[in-house]
């Protein structure tokens, strides 16, 4: 079946159509009060910063995002992804916020940009955000084995509860949502 098929509960919404609108609204937004706010574009190259190394779902994203972008000539002038990893998100957070007033500067995040500061104790970085768009909605799942006994959320944390490390948990990173 067609995932983006009517019968399959979408809409018939492409990732094509998502990231036009996305970041049609994303380019508006993020330059109000500056540059397009007086009716023209940044200048020079635009840069769209993720936390994640090359290859992981977020950097694949927002390089589908930006090829999008340039070869529909939505925009001209040249993208590039920069990856700023380290810290579960804090360093290409830290270079963010650093980056008060560049108009060509867009912060690509995952989850992960609101879980690391919780895990980590610190204050949540994410306030100091203003959020444009969202392109993609991820679900997260929990699974377990078809032989497990555990059949419900409620199984998992009364499992839990029963002995410190008794349940094993996979995930990308730590202080990653996973």
């Amino acid at each position: 079946m067609d995932r983006n098929s009517p019968a399959n509960g979408r809409k018939g919404a492409s990732l094509k159509a998502l990231a036009v609108a996305g970041l049609l609204v994303a380019f508006g937004a993020a330059t109000a009060g500056g540059a397009a706010a007086q009716g023209k574009a940044p200048t020079g190259e635009i840069e769209i910063t993720v936390g994640s190394g090359a290859g992981a779902g977020p950097d694949l994203t927002q390089r589908r995002v930006a090829k999008i972008l340039n070869d529909e000539k939505i925009v001209t002038n040249p993208i590039v992804v920069q990856n700023r990893t380290g810290g579960s998100w804090t360093v290409a957070s830290n270079y963010v916020i650093g980056q008060k007033g560049n108009e060509n500067l867009l912060f690509g995040i995952s989850p992960t940009v609101f879980a690391s500061p919780i895990v980590q104790g610190l204050d949540p970085w994410y306030k100091q955000l203003t959020p444009l768009a969202t392109l993609i909605a991820a679900d997260l799942l929990f699974t377990v084995r078809t032989d497990s006994p555990i059949n419900s959320l409620t199984d998992l944390v009364d499992e839990a509860k029963k002995e410190d490390f008794s349940i094993s948990v996979v995930g990308a990173n730590i202080g990653s949502t996973d």
